[in-house]
């Protein structure tokens, strides 16, 4: 399959790139002027920025999928970065959906997230109840609703991805803990152990959506790691690699009620229920983050 990926130098793009082309696909990968990518598992690198229109006319006239992992930059921001949050999670994904309609894609993929489920002390199903109570939930939410009118005319995949961490991660919670504990600071804790988790490795994210694509799956799936770990169990895992004794600091309350995924349909989907184990993927983003760049 010739496959238009979005996002091919972040985390997940990365690893999509990897994991496409090693399945025989080939990928012609967008990404944004300006930012450095390893291309020699791409067919072709189109420099592009969602943060404006589409340039439709620098994109393969035939395609058979398109993959739309990337995100904004500014997606922990809460408040000014609204429409660039807007133009590249929802406008973007519009735009993409109609050109792969005009290009003749049999599929479209668009990876969501799971923190638009309401909290729940259970693991929560694909029609569990929507809270979206950040701009940047509300516009994955939005982009979801704005895809069902394509999936007449192709296949349209949803994957609402949970707890990602892996290799050429910045900016989320790994490292965030691992700066913490090199640094010798405290972790936070609310309850004895802490909120729980879903961590899911890059890798394993990535062999969902090659699978999600190559076999047409339609509709809405959560897309994570069945292995759920607690705050404090992912410090303290964080800290064996490391060689780090964590410190952590009760606050007063008791933990939060997760967003954990129900992954009964996911599962009904899958021949190998096989997910890279905590300790490994940690390691193997720790290693990779450490190693200079060539």
């Amino acid at each position: 399959m010739q496959i238009l990926l979005t996002g091919a130098t972040g985390c997940l793009g990365q690893a999509l790139v990897t994991e496409l082309s090693g399945a025989g696909h080939s990928v012609v990968a967008l990404m944004r002027p300006g930012a450095t990518f390893a291309a020699s598992r791409c067919r072709d690198v189109v420099p592009m920025d969602l943060g404006r229109p589409l340039e439709v006319r620098h994109l393969p006239a035939r395609c058979d999928a398109v993959v739309h992992v990337a995100q904004s930059r500014n997606y922990r921001k809460s408040e000014g970065a609204e429409l660039d949050i807007f133009r590249i999670n929802t406008a973007a994904t519009v735009e993409l959906a109609s050109y792969a309609a005009t290009a003749g894609a049999r599929g479209f993929f668009y990876a969501s997230t799971g923190t638009l489920y309401r909290p729940s002390p259970d693991p929560i199903p694909e029609t569990g109840a929507i809270s979206a109570a950040t701009f940047y939930a509300a516009s994955k939410l939005a982009s979801e609703q704005m895809l069902a009118p394509f999936s007449t005319g192709m296949t349209v995949t949803i994957g609402r991805l949970f707890h990602l961490y892996g290799p050429g991660q910045r900016d989320k919670l790994l490292n965030d803990i691992a700066g913490r504990l090199r640094s010798g600071k405290a972790i936070d804790l609310r309850g004895e152990n802490g909120l729980q988790l879903a961590p899911t490795y890059s890798s394993d994210a990535a062999r969902l959506i090659r699978l999600g694509v190559e076999e047409g799956w339609d509709g809405v799936y959560n897309m994570a790691s069945p292995e759920f770990v607690s705050l404090r169990e992912f410090t303290e895992e964080m800290g064996r690699i490391l060689g780090l004794t964590p410190t952590f600091a009760r606050q007063p309350g008791n933990a939060p009620d997760p967003v954990l995924p129900d992954l009964t349909k996911l599962k009904k989907r899958l021949t190998d229920w096989r997910f890279t184990p905590l300790h490994q993927g940690f390691r193997q983003t720790l290693l990779q983050s450490t190693t200079p760049s060539q």
